[in-house]
């Protein structure tokens, strides 16, 4: 279910966000009366495309299977970007580089138990292979010449990694529902543990959750342990539209400031400076930006 639904959202096959909302916080719909961590969480794993070979192949190429491509599964849920496989075209190549890294942001940022498979933080190809168990040749084996070329991925995925083993709000051991956050003495602070967030400065509305052409979704987590060593915050933004979007950064008791710690976009593309609580962000097309709150 998580595997589907998120390759599906940033190939722009999606009804809403209501359904992404789930996935992030661990699939509560479905382990409800479990922990969250029974949700395994994963894009790609031992048989299928790869990462890179998701975002670069719209079908199978399973010829050297000796099978006449018959083989392996036809529901890929993938996107080429516009050109099937491997181009020289630079603009492709960026929009692939990506939409991997959106796909591992999704995976990382996600509550539950993360499943990576590996070389994907490398860029391991198949190339458009996606039944290569009965591969053991340089279609099936793991080739660390891929790092510097897709050193951007691996980058976000070290960070994202970082990001989830020092903040547990990340990885939460139970699920939670927006209750409101309180301070180390008991006292209400105005903000909740988790909230979700379209662009507006206020709150999702049902509006906005039934809103089938939405493709923009905040999400807010605030670490609320009560022995907590800090007051630890997030505010990501995960937008799969192809334009630009503008979104408001919630203030009063939400933030005073917000700083970008890891982004699928370029340096570039986003402030490096803190941005205050009340202002607005311009969010690239096709981005995962993860906001600290100061």
């Amino acid at each position: 279910r998580f595997r589907n639904y998120v390759r599906d959202f940033w190939r722009g096959n999606t009804h809403g966000v209501a359904d992404l909302a789930q996935r992030l916080v661990g699939s509560p719909d479905i382990f409800a009366d479990r922990a969250p961590e029974a949700s395994i969480n994963f894009v790609t794993a031992h048989d299928g495309f790869t990462l890179r070979d998701l975002v670069t192949y719209d079908v199978k190429h399973n010829g050297a299977n000796g099978e006449d491509n018959r083989d392996g599964t036809d529901d890929n849920r993938s996107w080429n970007c516009g050109v099937e496989g491997e181009t020289e075209d630079g603009h492709v190549n960026a929009l692939r580089h990506r939409q991997a890294q959106n796909l591992v942001a999704t995976l990382l940022l996600s509550n539950g138990v993360p499943m990576i498979t590996a070389g994907d933080e490398l860029g391991r190809t198949q190339q458009g292979n996606n039944n290569a168990y009965c591969q053991d040749s340089p279609i099936s084996w793991l080739h660390w010449d891929t790092a510097q070329e897709w050193g951007d991925l691996t980058d976000l995925t070290r960070r994202l990694l970082q990001l989830r083993a020092e903040h547990p709000v990340f990885r939460r051991t139970a699920y939670r529902h927006g209750e409101p956050l309180l301070d180390p003495t008991g006292q209400p602070t105005g903000r909740k543990n988790l909230a979700w967030f379209g662009g507006a400065p206020h709150e999702m509305t049902a509006d906005d959750w039934h809103d089938g052409t939405r493709r923009t979704l905040g999400i807010y987590l605030a670490e609320d342990h009560p022995e907590r060593a800090q007051d630890a915050a997030f505010l990501v933004w995960l937008h799969a539209g192809s334009d630009p979007i503008r979104v408001a950064l919630p203030d009063g008791p939400w933030a005073h400031t917000y700083t970008v710690v890891a982004t699928s976009a370029q340096e570039h593309e986003l402030p490096g400076d803190k941005l205050p609580a009340g202002s607005h962000l311009d969010l690239p097309g096709r981005c995962v930006v993860v906001l600290q709150v100061d």
